[in-house]
């Protein structure tokens, strides 16, 4: 059994050694503690900090059957939009406002993005594009009790037309409207131009064959097709696509993974299961 006086010694040593461990070497171990830490929870965080974000989608009210709250799903392009960003990993909330304030909202950081949306030189700047996602033929649509005709721009010269607000003014109508050959009423939403329509107080609208026959039944019910006519000549032809503010740190990224994610899911068929679901065999989507 050692000592008492052992005891005291290896007592005092022990003191003595902690007492003078320098503190350079605690720190650096401290240090490299930490450093490890962090290689190791960043060795298993996400490659990609967007994907797990909730994305805040927004969409238009009256433009079925591509997107409306009253449809299934929010119509054709509004369950293919989701699909699409559920395959890229997001999850998403959807709320539906006016077109404009839609795109005011994308592109003041209030939603992320926005669909379905043409492209042009104005929202070039604010915003990017994805890949097409829907494809239109558009044509001029005219009250029959009083016909419009239309083989070129100058024939409808004199007329007034509707466009709905957030709309984008066709390139055919732009110069007509800037020399004032043909005047603009603009109205709330497609429902309210075909409305004004209906009752002569403006000469015609623009919008392709789906859109013009789900306003008019909704409405003018069953007479729509007795009171609207259509031009068979279109006045253009476009895509439209998903829109992200150029503003938005994960804007490159979002685009990327939902063009990605897009060609994906057409290659498997989702997308074309998702269009004839709601539209049958009447039109395909953009491959």
């Amino acid at each position: 059994m050692p000592s008492k006086q052992m005891q005291v010694e290896k007592l005092r040593f022990s003191q003595a050694t902690t007492t003078r461990l320098p503190t350079n070497k605690i720190r650096k171990g401290v240090a490299a503690a930490i450093a490890l830490a962090v290689l190791l929870l960043g060795g298993i965080a996400p490659l990609h900090p967007a994907q797990s974000e909730t994305l805040r989608l927004v969409t238009g009210t009256d433009y079925a059957p591509y997107t409306s709250p009253t449809l299934p799903k929010g119509g054709v392009i509004t369950e293919t939009v989701q699909a699409v960003l559920h395959e890229a990993g997001y999850d998403t909330t959807l709320h539906y406002y006016p077109w404009k304030r839609g795109f005011q909202r994308v592109v003041t950081g209030s939603s992320d993005v926005t669909f379905p949306y043409a492209k042009n030189d104005e929202r070039d700047k604010f915003v990017l594009f994805s890949r097409p996602i829907n494809n239109i033929t558009v044509h001029v649509f005219y009250n029959r009790g009083n016909p419009v005709s239309f083989t070129r721009p100058e024939d409808l010269s004199g007329l007034t037309y509707c466009e709905p607000l957030g709309y984008q003014t066709e390139p055919t109508l732009r110069a007509l409207i800037r020399t004032g050959d043909v005047f603009r009423a603009e109205a709330q939403t497609m429902d309210n131009c075909f409305q004004l329509l209906a009752q002569g107080h403006v000469d015609f609208v623009v919008t392709n064959d789906l859109v013009a026959g789900a306003t008019g039944r909704r409405v003018l019910g069953a007479h729509a097709s007795e009171t609207i006519g259509r031009i068979e000549k279109p006045i253009n032809e476009s895509r439209e696509y998903l829109i992200v503010s150029r503003k938005n740190p994960h804007a490159e990224e979002i685009i990327r993974r939902f063009n990605e994610s897009y060609r994906r899911l057409y290659e498997r068929g989702v997308i074309q299961a998702i269009w004839r679901r709601h539209l049958g065999d009447v039109i395909a989507p953009p491959s």
